[in-house]
């Protein structure tokens, strides 16, 4: 009895099996035949639709030939009616030109900084002998001298430098003597200013007294800024 119930439990296994194999490829085969339902074969074969094509263009590529005889009559329309030449400009006409050409009149053309630009005070100068853009940089060069008969201090974080409208601007110096001996010898050094803070100033002011009363005063009032 008990051989009897496993074969019949085997059958029943391997129907069910079969049973669900056949719906699985039914199932597969309908969602197939939908996918490709939209699916044509080609009318024609891709390369001789590529052939029709280098056909086509060599047709429209096609060379025209033009008779001798059009050739010659093109040549003589072109050649029978040619273009009047420019007039030259009358004696009125070029002194007005040159009345409105502010490019050659002297006072149109841009002065240029004049170095070195000096004060002198006690026997102390001091001098800027150039400026120069470096980048985001303004490099002014400084020269101190000191002709007189006494040493004298100076404190260069208390220059006072301006634009030509009055805004401060930090520099930074360097090279110059914080004591300057009075040997008759120039220093010399660099000022450097941001451009950032220049703007479109053209030319700024610089300040500078001794240490610490300040009782000597060197000023610069109108230094050019390199463009």
């Amino acid at each position: 009895m008990r051989l009897t119930s496993t074969f019949a439990f085997t059958l029943l296994l391997l129907a069910t099996a079969l049973g669900l194999g056949i719906a699985c490829g039914l199932q597969g085969y309908k969602m197939g035949f939908q996918a490709l339902s939209g699916v044509r074969q080609p009318e024609q074969r891709p390369t001789k639709r590529l052939l029709d094509r280098q056909e086509t263009v060599r047709s429209d590529r096609a060379m025209t030939v033009v008779s001798e005889n059009e050739i010659l009559e093109r040549v003589a329309a072109m050649t029978a009616s040619p273009k009047p030449a420019p007039a030259a400009p009358t004696a009125t006409e070029v002194k007005s030109i040159a009345a409105s050409d502010t490019s050659l009149k002297p006072d149109a053309i841009t002065a240029q900084p004049v170095f070195p630009v000096s004060a002198d005070a006690a026997g102390i100068t001091l001098a800027v002998t150039g400026t120069e853009r470096r980048g985001d940089t303004l490099f002014l060069t400084v020269q101190l001298t000191n002709t007189s008969d006494r040493e004298v201090d100076f404190a260069y974080s208390t220059l006072d430098v301006r634009t030509s409208d009055g805004r401060a601007l930090s520099a930074v110096t360097s090279g110059l003597p914080s004591t300057l001996p009075p040997t008759g010898e120039t220093y010399s050094g660099t000022l450097e200013i941001p451009t950032l803070l220049l703007d479109d100033a053209r030319a700024i002011s610089l300040v500078l007294g001794s240490y610490p009363d300040r009782a000597l005063l060197l000023e610069l009032a109108s230094v050019p800024v390199a463009r």
